[in-house]
């Protein structure tokens, strides 16, 4: 999938509206007429992640770990990140790709619920967590803007 030749391109480079619409058109015919590749997306077999099956304690520890190592990794080189824009700031929060270690730290937090001494305690302090990356996944995004 392609922008239109440059004739028909808006400012920048960027796709025109057709363009844009016609690519999204051409991507829903492909995943129609080739289920195989929306299937990808939903057989966890196929997933490389694993975002759609359930997570092992041992697996859940480690993506604790992981995303751990990945907000130290982002708070150390916080301007460095930073210069190339706010969506590097979001693909180490784990909102943007896949590949951060704060990707679906969510079902991570989940599952390690079972193991929690004070369910309300860690509860409260699992949601404060998605809601700091939330936060700062809206000020990353917000300041591509700027």
């Amino acid at each position: 999938l392609k922008c239109l030749p440059e004739s028909h391109a808006t400012h920048g480079g960027y796709c025109s509206r057709r363009s844009l619409v016609q690519n999204t058109v051409t991507l829903a015919g492909l995943l129609v007429v080739n289920p195989s590749m929306s299937h990808a997306v939903m057989d966890p077999s196929k997933n490389a992640k694993g975002t759609l099956k359930e997570l092992s304690m041992e697996e859940a520890e480690e993506r604790l770990r992981t995303g751990r190592a990945s907000v130290d990794y982002l708070l150390n080189n916080y301007d460095e990140i930073c210069e190339v824009g706010g969506d590097n700031v979001r693909r180490y929060l784990g909102t943007v790709g896949t590949q951060s270690g704060l990707f679906g730290i969510s079902k991570a937090m989940k599952t390690l619920a079972d193991k929690a001494d004070d369910i309300v305690e860690y509860t409260e302090l699992s949601r404060e967590i998605e809601q700091c990356i939330e936060q700062a996944d809206g000020s990353a995004y917000m300041a591509i803007f700027v």
